[in-house]
């Protein structure tokens, strides 16, 4: 198991049981509130899935591995780069942008990936990101407090 994810080895069911059930809560507040979304994911940098909402179908499992292989690339790149750790890492393709962010510091072990309709501003979908990764770390800070 990575190092990146010991942090989440130590949880309990129940730690784990009450953190999805909040973020899948506010996942399903903010498509309600966005009908752009098409994807909210909550996963660990190595590719483990807390929670995951689709519009249209999808693995919150398979989203969680490909956006750890995406923040690999980020982080191999910012070592070559001489740019430091990877915080964000941005898709822009025809139909949708998806960012992918880590949720609270560069070391943090969870990752949290968005993807908007391409009609959305870029703008926005790192705003949008952005909040939604601050709000989940307050959900797994008051969540885990005492593991």
């Amino acid at each position: 198991m990575a190092a990146s994810s010991n942090k989440v080895t130590r949880w309990s069911q129940e730690d784990v049981g009450r953190v999805r059930t909040r973020v899948d809560a506010e996942f399903s507040r903010i498509s309600d509130s966005i009908p752009e979304m098409r994807m909210s994911v909550l996963s660990t940098s190595d590719g483990r899935a807390l929670a995951g909402r689709f519009s249209q179908g999808g693995s919150k499992d398979r989203a969680a591995a490909i956006i750890s292989s995406l923040l690999a690339i980020c982080e191999t790149a910012g070592k070559e780069f001489v740019s430091g750790r990877c915080s964000s890492a941005i898709l822009t393709a025809e139909l949708a942008n998806v960012v992918a962010q880590r949720v609270g510091a560069t070391s943090s072990p969870f990752v949290l990936a968005v993807a908007l309709d391409s009609s959305v501003m870029l703008g926005t979908a790192l705003r949008v990101t952005s909040d939604l990764a601050d709000r989940l770390a307050v959900i797994i800070s008051e969540e885990t407090r005492t593991s």
